[in-house]
């Protein structure tokens, strides 16, 4: 049995685990590509890619646990002269984080994989495959119009949250938090029904100001009023489909898309001229395996792919 190196003793399941496999499966050989990524979530998605844009190799795709699994395993695998030779991959999500420009890795342009999936095209691919409308049709641009008035409706929504999370990276970065914040556990519940039947945003959560959100959060965490409305302002100058937090991207986009479905399956839908049906159901943990294939695919992620396997 492979032994584990000391800098993974003690450390996460997920990455001691990918380690550990990673060692059972390597092989010199020219024909396979090991991947190392975040999360399960992540690997239909890279998947996909991988198989496109480097035909013919056998792949081992390895969920790390974490961005900063990742980061530890490349420069442990890298520092390994025995795998200086073979193909390997690296996938990392940007955050909130400072961007990286290293080589080896590759880091989403936007702020994870979760935002390739609201993209303008990708929702076009979905209105003409999943619920059949014809494409550059009357019905298909009132939907798109619809969709982008509700999206930048819920990015000035989600404006704040975003600015206390980005102010809360900063600090932990700057490894000046006392108290950590499990976001992923503290809002779990929010955004899941955030587009109502009558077409317009729940504004529903206590989420608008800092003072909400430092209930939210907890007053353990060191962030300042004004350096949280300086980060508003930061944010307001940039495009926040690609750079708000997937995760609530995602919630957004399953909400839209549940409700579009039951709106234009309905006679006098105020929606489209047409009647349309759709054979799939939308929700948050279901819209990102419907849409692997439609989701949004930067040309510097085939050029990455491209170059590791040439």
């Amino acid at each position: 049995m492979p032994i584990l190196p000391a800098e993974l003793l003690d450390e996460s399941d997920s990455k001691e685990t990918a380690y550990h496999q990673f060692l059972l499966d390597f092989q010199k050989s020219d024909s396979f590509i090991y991947n190392f990524l975040e999360g399960e979530e992540d690997i239909a998605y890279y998947q996909l890619r991988i198989r496109a844009n480097a035909p013919g190799y056998h792949l081992k795709l390895y969920s790390c646990g974490g961005k900063s699994e990742v980061i530890e395993l490349c420069d442990l695998i890298k520092s390994k002269a025995e795998y200086n030779e073979i193909r390997v991959t690296f996938f990392i999500d940007r955050d909130f984080d400072p961007i990286m420009n290293t080589p080896n890795i590759y880091e989403t342009p936007y702020h994870s994989v979760e935002n390739f999936f609201t993209d303008v095209e990708t929702l076009e691919q979905v209105f003409r495959t999943l619920f059949r409308i014809r494409a550059r049709s009357q019905d298909i641009n009132a939907c798109m119009e619809l969709y982008l008035r509700l999206f930048n409706d819920y990015h000035d929504y989600v404006l704040p949250i975003n600015a206390w999370y980005s102010c809360y990276i900063d600090k932990r970065n700057q490894n000046a938090i006392i108290q950590r914040v499990n976001m992923n556990e503290l809002t779990k519940n929010l955004f899941l029904k955030v587009v109502g039947q009558d077409l317009n945003i729940n504004r529903v959560h206590g989420i608008t100001d800092f003072a909400e959100l430092q209930l939210l959060f907890g007053n353990g965490v060191d962030i300042d009023e004004v350096t949280f409305n300086n980060k508003i302002e930061e944010l307001r100058a940039v495009n926040p489909a690609h750079n708000f937090r997937g995760k609530f991207e995602i919630r957004f986009l399953a909400s839209f898309l549940h409700v579009l479905k039951h709106r234009i399956e309905a006679r006098n839908n105020n929606v489209c001229n047409g009647r349309y049906t759709c054979n799939h159901a939308f929700n948050a943990a279901t819209t990102m395996e419907l849409l692997y294939g439609f989701a949004y695919t930067p040309d510097c992620l085939r050029e990455y792919i491209r170059r590791i396997a040439a």
